[in-house]
């Protein structure tokens, strides 16, 4: 499995990535991944890869990802090309959002990607009031999504275990909203 996660800087990419990485590793999988930064401190472009199984580069090139976990929804519309046919992207932004570009909604029907909107902010800011646990949120509307790849269970105990205690709880409670998170097919 190959996955892009992407964003802006400060909204816990890297986090997210080793989360999703070190639940693989629990399960015996070989993971091997990168990271590109752009200027993150500034609120420039974040970009990571990451695969899942037997690969010798870190690399995800376009056309091949399975996933797509995108913390903005500029950044996640920019990053679709990575997806292979019948990809998955899930895009943190306004529920009311839609494509409105032809080239992306002809990439997206063309490759048959399954194109998914999550309020991930509504959830951190509103309900948390804590915009610093948006990659969590995402995380849960990543598992409500796919389940059978990323059960709660299994993402819960990494978020315990890589979390420092004084913010488990409130990251607990993100993954578990992002889970029950409306979640909108977008095409």
């Amino acid at each position: 499995m190959q996955m892009v996660f992407c964003g802006i800087g400060g909204q816990g990419i890297l986090l997210a990535t080793r989360a999703i990485g070190e639940y693989a590793l629990s399960k015996g999988f070989n993971v091997i991944g990168s990271e590109i930064h752009g200027m993150a401190q500034r609120g420039g472009s974040v970009v990571s890869h990451l695969k899942i199984g037997h690969y010798k580069s870190p690399l995800v090139m376009r056309g091949e990802a399975d996933i797509l976990l995108s913390f903005d929804w500029n950044e996640g519309l920019m990053n679709l090309p990575f997806l292979k046919e019948g990809g998955l992207a899930v895009l943190n932004g306004d529920i009311n959002f839609k494509v409105n570009h032809p080239v992306i909604e002809e990439l997206i029907k063309g490759r048959k990607i399954k194109l998914y909107i999550v309020d991930g902010y509504k959830v951190a800011l509103w309900e948390l009031g804590n915009p610093s646990v948006l990659n969590v949120v995402m995380l849960g509307a990543l598992s409500s999504l796919r389940e059978d790849l990323f059960p709660s269970e299994g993402l819960r105990k990494v978020i315990e275990n890589i979390i420092p205690y004084k913010f488990r709880d409130i990251n607990l409670k993100a993954f578990d909203l992002g889970k029950r998170a409306e979640i909108k097919e977008v095409i």
